[in-house]
């Protein structure tokens, strides 16, 4: 399952959904290189990128969260670090165990599964609260 960015995945908050096209085009990277079988180092380096630009995208939409006092940023927070230990043990598991049909099914799975699900519903109800919030109370705070 390949990410593929569509209108249905858009938060009406550019930055953040600028962030998540990124993404799933280092997710899609990630997991082609180990469908193609490519070289251990190369793997483990792509994946290390990814890991990056997730904590860095976390952060971001953590901070403009907590800057708007978003009601689900407790939920939103405990999914992030989920998805952040998920990433580890993949890179630990790909590590000691290398790619097997099975691990990059389960891999592409995961990963891929947990986005859409993440993005179409939190971080799109978060995209609404912001929205609202903005035509109710105050401008958003956002920091690019």
């Amino acid at each position: 399952m390949i990410l593929i960015w569509d209108d249905n995945f858009t938060t009406g908050i550019d930055s953040i959904d600028n962030h998540h096209k990124e993404l799933f085009l280092l997710i899609n990277k990630s997991l082609q290189a180990m469908k193609k079988g490519k070289q251990t180092m190369d793997i483990i380096s792509s994946l290390d990128y990814l890991e990056k630009h997730v904590i860095e995208h976390f952060k971001e939409e953590e901070e403009i969260q907590k800057n708007n006092s978003y009601p689900n940023y407790t939920l939103q927070h405990i999914q992030h670090e989920q998805f952040k230990k998920e990433l580890k043990d993949l890179k630990r598991t790909f590590a000691t165990s290398g790619a097997s049909t099975l691990f990059i099914i389960n891999a592409q799975k995961s990963i891929s599964s947990w986005w859409v699900n993440h993005i179409s519903n939190m971080d799109k109800d978060f995209g609404r609260f912001l929205l609202e919030k903005t035509i109710i109370d105050e401008p958003i705070k956002i920091q690019n």
